[in-house]
This record gives C-alpha cells, sequence and structure tokens, in this order.
C-alpha cells in the first residue's frame, strides 16, 4: 500500500476532531497539518528518513475526494428571512412619507422630473461590516454533514465589531457630496481621551 496511508489516516482524525469541536477547516490546515502528520512518523522512524512528501494541492484534492470531505458554507443563524422584513421595511418606508418629510408646500416650485427632492438631496448610504474574525463562513467538512458549524472564539467576535458608513448623494459637479464613518459598538466610555484628542 501507499507508505502515506497512516499520514492520511491520523490526518482524518485530526479533521474530526477540529469538526466535532465545530472550528473551521481550511485547505491551508489540511496541507501543513497533513506536513505535521508526515514528520511525526518520520521522527518516530514509521517512514523511511529520505521519503519525501510535499501535501502538494493536487494530493490535498485527492485525499479529500477519498475521505468525501467537501467545501461548505456555514448555515445560517437568522430566524427570519429578508422576505419576511419586507413588511416592516414597507411600514419605515410609510412612516418616512408621511410622518417625517415636511409637507409639500402648495407654492412651491419642483423639478419636472425629480420633484421637490433633487438629485443634491437624495443620498444612500451602504454599511461594510468590519468584523474581528476574518473568513468565519465556510469549511472543509464531512460530505454527510447537515448542520455546518464553525465556533469563534466568542460569538460577539463574529458580529461586527465596527461598521463603515459610506454616505453619497446623486449630485454632478459641486453639488456632489459624500462621506465616511467609521462607527464601533459601545459608548466609547473607555477610550481615553488622549486617543480621542489624537482623532481627526
Amino acid at each position: 500500500g501507499s507508505p502515506f496511508q497512516e499520514v492520511e489516516a491520523n490526518l482524518y482524525k485530526a479533521f474530526e476532531l477540529k469538526r466535532r469541536k465545530g472550528h473551521k477547516v481550511s485547505n491551508k490546515w489540511i496541507r501543513i497539518e497533513a506536513l505535521r502528520q508526515f514528520k511525526s512518523l518520520q521522527d518516530d522512524s514509521k517512514l523511511p528518513p529520505d521519503l519525501q512528501f510535499k501535501a502538494s494541492y493536487g494530493w490535498c484534492r485527492r485525499f479529500m475526494n477519498r475521505r468525501g470531505i467537501k467545501y461548505r458554507k456555514r448555515k445560517s443563524g437568522k430566524s427570519k428571512s429578508a422576505n419576511e422584513h419586507i413588511p416592516k421595511f414597507e411600514e419605515f418606508l410609510a412612516r418616512l412619507r408621511f410622518q417625517i418629510l415636511p409637507p409639500r408646500d402648495p407654492g412651491q416650485n419642483c423639478h419636472p422630473i425629480w420633484g421637490r427632492f433633487p438629485p443634491e438631496l437624495r443620498y444612500n448610504m451602504d454599511q461594510v461590516p468590519c468584523p474581528f474574525v476574518v473568513n468565519q463562513d465556510t469549511t472543509f467538512t464531512d460530505e454527510g454533514d447537515e448542520d455546518v458549524h464553525i465556533r469563534a472564539p466568542s460569538d460577539s467576535l463574529r458580529k461586527r465589531q465596527f461598521t463603515l458608513h459610506c454616505v453619497l448623494n446623486a449630485g454632478v459637479g459641486e453639488k456632489a457630496h459624500a462621506w465616511v464613518e467609521l462607527v464601533c459598538n459601545g459608548t466609547g466610555t473607555r477610550i481615553s481621551r488622549a486617543e480621542k484628542n489624537a482623532w481627526n
């Protein structure tokens, strides 16, 4: 048989243990762990000292095929789908239109296309989450794994710790306006005054 059978057997045991703990498994982890298992067997004189093993991408792909390991996405933990939020969104738009925005002045001159809100008064905002834990949504796992769980050091670390707010209007030329804000969780009470004074 192949001299690497024991390497693969030990590697798969380490893989199963990691997934049972809910930890993410990457292609890089599989290759590094394979090399570690190979070196351990050589140190124990279970493999010839002159035997070479590179844990190449091709070998890694074949190993995963042999063991039925698939690349899967973490199951969503959200309780509601996007469509279930539509009524709440429509309610917000109605409140914005009829309760928050001032009523139209009958004598106000309106643009034939844009009405009373020209492009420079029409703003869009997008949010970019900036979590402390990066790429915790996909992992290699067993083909039959129906509940793909990936454990983070803390669930709160998977959530956004900072949010980048990008705001811009539809104005052209001198009427164009945009800015970016970095918003963090908390009230900032633990930030020193010296750090606050150093901010731009």
